[in-house]
């Protein structure tokens, strides 16, 4: 979907600043693997989730959206003005 794609967009150009200049390939790369890994298991949920009932499905999609909306906030990481190196 359009916004998606815009999400990617913005994760590639934020994350790897996150990352020692040395190592930033090794943590994009993981980082990369992880984002398959959740959409390898997703379909996954998605099926017990929908077996259990809708509540079920919207709760359990609800609550992770939950946790990722506290994981982005515990990111305390400015990158204006820091460099690269």
């Amino acid at each position: 979907s359009f916004a998606l794609l815009g999400t990617w967009g913005a994760l590639y150009a934020f994350t790897p600043e996150l990352y020692p200049t040395e190592s930033r390939a090794t943590g994009m790369g993981a980082a990369g693997a992880m984002a398959r890994l959740g959409g390898l298991l997703a379909p996954s949920l998605l099926g017990y989730a929908i077996a259990q009932g809708f509540g079920v499905a919207i709760g359990i999609f609800a609550g992770l959206l939950v946790l990722a909306a506290i994981a982005a906030t515990m990111i305390n990481a400015e990158t204006r003005q820091v460099a690269l190196t």
